[in-house]
C-alpha cells in the first residue's frame, strides 16, 4: 500500500508477500496517516527501510496502531517491522515481533517519534543519538519493550543516547498492573534492563493508640521501612 497525501484505515485482513524499496507492506509518506485497527502486516520485505510499515519524507506522516500485528518483515536496512525514517509513530496495542533488519531495529527503528501507551508489545526497537520513546498515558499490565536503552534514563522519557553505546543491549520493561504512578529502577548488570515499577502509597492503623502520621512511598514488591511504635493507655 502506497499513501501519498492521503489517510489508510486497516481494521483486519491481511497484507502479506510484499516487496518494495521502501515500506513492503505500507509506505507512508507527504504528511499521510495510517490507522490499523486490526489485521495482519506480515512477511513483506523492503530493500531499503521498514519491511512492514515506513514512515518517509515528512515530519507529519502519523501511524497510529491500536490492534493487530506487525511479524515475519525484513528490511535490508533500518526497521525490520517498522521504520520512521519521518514523522509519529504511537502504538496503543498490539504485537510487533519476530522482524528483522541487516541495519538497526529489528522491531522499530525510530528516526522521528516513538509513543507508546496503553498497551502492546514490542520487540527490537532502536533509538538513534537523541531519539526516545514517550510514555504518554498509564501503561497496563500487558506492555513489554525490547530495545537499546541509556546510560541515565529518567521518568517518563527513555532517552538514549548512543554516543557512548557500541553493542546493542537489551532493554525491557513491564508493569505488574495497572497503575497511575511508577518510578525507573536501573539495573546495570548485562544485559542492562530497564523496569517501570508500580509505586504504592502506605498508611498505618494505630487501633486506638497514638496516631501514627507518617506515610510511605513503596515501590512494588519492596518492603515498608518501619514507623516509629505507638501508644495506647493500658497496653
Amino acid at each position: 500500500v502506497y499513501t501519498n497525501s492521503a489517510k489508510f484505515r486497516m481494521s483486519g485482513g491481511t497484507l502479506s508477500e510484499n516487496a518494495a524499496v521502501y515500506g513492503g507492506g505500507v509506505y507512508i509518506r507527504n504528511g499521510c496517516m495510517f490507522v490499523m485497527i486490526d489485521g495482519e502486516i506480515s512477511n513483506n520485505m523492503a530493500t531499503g527501510n521498514g519491511g512492514g510499515v515506513n514512515l518517509y519524507s515528512s515530519s507529519t506522516n502519523v501511524f497510529e496502531m491500536y490492534g493487530g500485528t506487525i511479524s515475519g518483515n525484513t528490511a535490508n536496512k533500518d526497521g525490520g517491522g517498522v521504520g520512521v525514517t519521518n514523522g509519529q509513530f504511537t502504538m496503543s496495542g498490539g504485537t510487533i515481533s519476530e522482524n528483522g533488519a541487516n541495519g538497526n531495529g529489528d522491531g522499530v527503528y525510530v528516526g522521528g517519534i516513538f509513543n507508546i501507551q496503553k498497551s502492546g508489545t514490542v520487540n527490537g526497537v532502536y533509538l538513534p543519538d537523541g531519539k526516545n520513546i514517550t510514555v504518554t498515558e498509564t501503561l497496563n499490565d500487558d506492555t513489554a519493550v525490547t530495545g537499546i536503552i541509556p546510560e541515565t534514563p529518567k521518568k517518563n522519557l527513555l532517552v538514549v543516547d548512543l554516543a557512548a553505546v557500541q553493542t546493542n543491549y537489551l532493554s525491557w520493561f513491564k508493569l505488574d498492573e495497572s497503575v497511575e504512578n511508577f518510578a525507573l529502577k536501573y539495573q546495570q548488570a548485562k544485559p542492562r534492563s530497564l523496569v517501570l515499577t508500580p509505586t504504592h502509597t502506605v498508611t498505618f492503623e494505630a487501633n486506638g493508640g497514638t496516631p501514627v502520621p507518617d506515610t510511605r512511598t513503596v515501590n512494588h514488591g519492596d518492603t515498608v521501612s518501619e514507623p516509629d511504635d505507638p501508644t495506647k493507655d493500658g497496653h
